[in-house]
């Protein structure tokens, strides 16, 4: 079965931890770990953030020190990033690693919905495919 931690691991890498951010020309705005404040309004993690710049930290240089610093906020982005990207999609369950990396990349990036809307498209494409003769089952 998938395994969260691993796909985690390699998330990390792709987005840069602690990978503070805010471009003002970003349409997402303010970022850590990948995660935007206006999407992910939620986030425990943004209380850290608020309390690094109400104690001094106003470069993202100094945010980032701090983040990286503080244990829990690690913890904090792993419990969001499975409680409301992998759990959602049960991909514990899914046999194959690389798949389950895809999907959770794909929900990451482009959100649950887009993420499930794509696999159902794809999987009635294979399915049409498959009635039609185009696949076989070997």
């Amino acid at each position: 079965m998938a395994d969260f931690a691993a796909a985690y691991a390699q998330l990390l890498q792709d987005e840069g931890f602690p990978g503070y951010v805010h471009d003002p020309n970003d349409p997402g705005g303010e970022t850590v770990a990948g995660l935007t404040r206006r999407d992910n309004p939620d986030f425990a993690g943004w209380a850290v953030v608020d309390a690094i710049r109400q104690g001094g930290g106003t470069t993202p240089a100094q945010i980032n020190a701090g983040l990286a610093a503080d244990p829990a906020f690690r913890a904090q982005c792993c419990a969001y990033y499975k409680r409301t990207r992998w759990d959602p999609l049960y991909l514990d369950g899914e046999p194959n690693q690389r798949l389950a990396d895809s999907i959770f990349n794909m929900a990451v990036n482009a959100g649950q919905r887009v993420s499930l809307e794509l696999l159902q498209r794809a999987e009635a494409e294979i399915r049409a495919q498959f009635a039609a003769g185009a696949l076989d089952d070997a």
